[in-house]
């Protein structure tokens, strides 16, 4: 036992100049790896989003226009183009933890959704939208028992989720129809993408942590 105690005490007074690469290797080790493999188990790149439909109404002139916009077989791609972000923090070792903060970088991220506009009694009319998700961030912690050096996913959440921007297909003269629900589409996409992110990525997250070694005393 007091080997244990002198043991973490020189980690923790010596050990600073090396504990961001152990660190930083240990995330990557994950990442570049069973992250990877769990990601595409789960069907999580790509994966499936559900249809949806949005009404609307708009004023042609002073004609009010009234319609829906269906959407479907919509597709996620690049969940596992996650990276670190810049260096993690720690590890910092006490008697009984292991504790590791480190950013992820999801970037890369598009979707993909057929849709069909209808007004009124007329055709409805189909088309493609492409979204392309910047930037999102991530802050998680990872801490672990030193003697067992496996470690579990202790914290993730949202520090910034980055913006959609959205490309389609010609409307023609339905553009007005795709204006009129522009913004509830991007919402919902945008719901849909943090609920994968922060439901189902950490399964697979935690998952791919428990397959590498926690940097510790082993």
């Amino acid at each position: 036992m007091l080997m244990l105690i002198f043991l973490l005490i020189a980690t923790n007074a010596f050990g600073r100049v090396f504990s961001d690469s152990i660190a930083d290797q240990f995330l990557d080790n994950v990442i570049y790896g069973p992250l990877e493999k769990e990601i595409k188990a789960m069907n999580l790149d790509p994966a499936s989003l559900p249809d949806f439909g949005i009404p609307f109404t708009y004023e042609f002139g002073f004609i009010p226009i009234s319609g829906r916009v269906d959407f479907s077989n919509g597709i996620f791609n690049g969940l596992s183009r996650v990276r670190r972000l810049a260096q993690c923090q720690g590890p910092e070792f006490d008697l009984d933890d292991i504790r590791i903060e480190c950013g992820l970088n999801f970037f890369g991220m598009d979707i993909v959704y057929d849709g069909k506009a209808t007004i009124e009694q007329l055709i409805p009319i189909p088309f493609q939208v492409t979204g392309y998700v910047n930037e999102t961030h991530v802050h998680s912690v990872i801490s672990g028992v030193p003697t067992s050096l496996k470690g579990n996913l202790r914290l993730f959440e949202i520090t910034k989720f980055g913006d959609i921007n959205l490309r389609l297909s010609n409307l023609g003269l339905f553009q007005n129809a795709y204006n009129a629900v522009e913004e509830r589409f991007r919402e919902k996409v945008k719901e849909e993408l943090v609920t994968i992110i922060m439901t189902m990525f950490p399964i697979a997250f935690k998952q791919a942590i428990m397959q590498v070694k926690l940097p510790g005393l082993g």
